[in-house]
């Protein structure tokens, strides 16, 4: 909580005070996946104490500096620059250690390739635009396809990857069904192309030494 709301707010604080833009990075989490796709004008309405921490964070940053951007992203992928990781190198970590994932089928969300959206957030410090965007793929996709889109470019055995249904697992808190993005006024303002998962996959992993310039 003092991470996510309360630096924030210190942030847009001092940028308001030298006149600066303030670009927050919130999350899909802030819907309850009741209604996708979701776009800027919906309600947000979080089910788990993340979601709602960040969803705090984006009033206290809007409140404090009129000149922001509240961007949410999808589900990030992708090796991470430094440190860190991601949904896509969770899986990686497994299968090397061939190990089996549990994916949802029936729990979607829009990833974006970490890339992409560090590509988009930089367009963006550069825009006129100010207010509420989404950036996400130009994907909607359950857990289980991503899984067998990534397999498949890292050359992975399906056999590790097990589909299942959010009922199946046991998981702390509530978690969304649904929080697919839409992101039509991303695509509207943004000269930075918003990849499907396939091609998203190919520019993260499709050279083995590449790696991203933003840690997920």
């Amino acid at each position: 909580q003092q991470t996510n709301i309360r630096a924030s707010k210190l942030l847009a604080k001092y940028s308001a005070a030298i006149g600066a833009k303030i670009i927050y990075i919130s999350t899909d989490l802030i819907f309850d996946g009741k209604a996708p796709p979701y776009s800027e004008k919906d309600r947000p309405n979080p089910l788990s104490f993340y979601g709602w921490s960040k969803r705090q964070a984006e009033l206290a940053v809007a409140a404090a500096n009129p000149n922001h951007i509240i961007a949410r992203p999808a589900i990030m992928y992708g090796p991470p620059a430094i440190s860190g990781t991601s949904f896509s190198e969770w899986m990686r970590d497994f299968w090397q250690n061939q190990k089996t994932t549990k994916l949802f089928t029936d729990q979607f969300r829009t990833p974006i390739y970490a890339g992409n959206l560090a590509q988009a957030v930089l367009e963006l410090a550069e825009h006129s635009f100010t207010g509420i965007i989404h950036i996400a793929g130009s994907e909607r996709i359950d857990r289980y396809q991503f899984g067998l889109l990534l397999a498949h470019r890292l050359n992975r055995d399906e056999k590790y990857i097990q589909p299942v249904q959010m009922k199946d697992i046991s998981l702390p808190g509530v978690r969304p069904a649904d929080v697919s993005l839409q992101i039509d006024l991303a695509r509207k303002i943004l000269k930075t192309k918003l990849l499907d998962c396939k091609a998203g996959i190919q520019a993260a992993y499709g050279n083995k030494n590449k790696q991203t310039f933003l840690s997920t």
